[in-house]
């Protein structure tokens, strides 16, 4: 098991089960595929140490901010679910977020987002965007196939 895993109550690898046969092994030199609880690792607290912050986020321990999202697991692009971590990985997209806390604070709640002023928020991005346009020199046309 890896040092920083959650144990999802699955399987481990093939050679842990009984009546299966292991993996086979790869040609010497072969660099091991990514698994699905590599991913998750590299998006959470793998993540946190490549940015120096693992002292305050990146796993649920005592001590670090409450970063927490909440996926909806009954929506049709993961059933039928059979592994959390490949469901996670492979299928899940921002339609499974339900509710993300964020540092203790709940950010969104039940598909909401919290707290944000979605009209303001929008007319920000798109002046943004007009100003890039403007100062690359770069006529706008919003129907363009380019």
């Amino acid at each position: 098991m890896y040092p920083y895993s959650f144990d999802w109550g699955l399987p481990g690898s093939p050679a842990d089960v009984p009546n299966s046969d292991p993996w086979p092994t790869p040609p010497a030199g072969t660099i091991a595929p990514l698994t699905t609880h590599d991913v998750l690792r590299f998006g959470t607290i793998n993540g946190a140490k490549a940015l120096r912050l693992d002292g305050r986020t990146g796993s649920l321990t005592p001590g670090k901010e409450a970063d927490i999202i909440i996926l909806d697991v009954t929506r049709i692009n993961v059933a039928p679910l059979n592994q959390v971590p490949a469901a996670v990985v492979s299928l899940m997209d921002r339609t499974n977020v339900e509710t993300v806390i964020v540092a203790g604070k709940v950010r969104k709640w039940k598909g909401q987002l919290l707290d944000i002023d979605l009209p303001y928020l929008r007319r920000q991005l798109e002046d943004s965007r007009d100003y890039v346009f403007a100062a690359a020199g770069i006529p706008q046309d919003l129907f363009s196939s380019q």
